[in-house]
């Protein structure tokens, strides 16, 4: 039985508010806001706010997106309640490079990027 704040979002993923509540405070707290601020500049009240930290309330889809676009996260950092190994990284990233959809320029320009500010070569 899934218990009631605990939502199945994948295979192997499970989207857990408390979680999450602390992932939204993390990320409001490392840009340097108040509850107050974030809450004013996407239209949330302060207590809104709270409550989603602090797990009192579900987030709906609507809300995370808006704060996901304002924390500058993706949905995946507040729903995903895995880390994300070493092993799932080289998975994403070999569907990535192998996807044909992505232009070559664009996979060049990725692992450039990868390159150049993650790896000491």
């Amino acid at each position: 039985m899934i218990e009631k704040n605990i939502i199945s979002i994948g295979s192997d993923s499970m989207y857990n508010k408390e979680a999450a509540g602390k992932k939204i405070q993390k990320c409001r707290r490392q840009m340097g806001i108040t509850q107050q601020i974030l809450g004013d500049d996407i239209g949330f009240s302060r207590t809104k706010v709270s409550n989603l930290e602090t797990a009192r309330n579900d987030i709906c889809m609507t809300d995370a997106v808006l704060l996901c676009e304002y924390l500058n996260v993706s949905l995946d950092t507040i729903f995903y309640n895995k880390e994300f190994s070493t092993a799932d990284f080289l998975i994403v990233s070999e569907k990535y490079f192998k996807n044909e959809k992505i232009s070559k320029k664009e996979r060049n320009v990725t692992l450039k990027i990868l390159i150049d500010n993650y790896l000491d070569l």
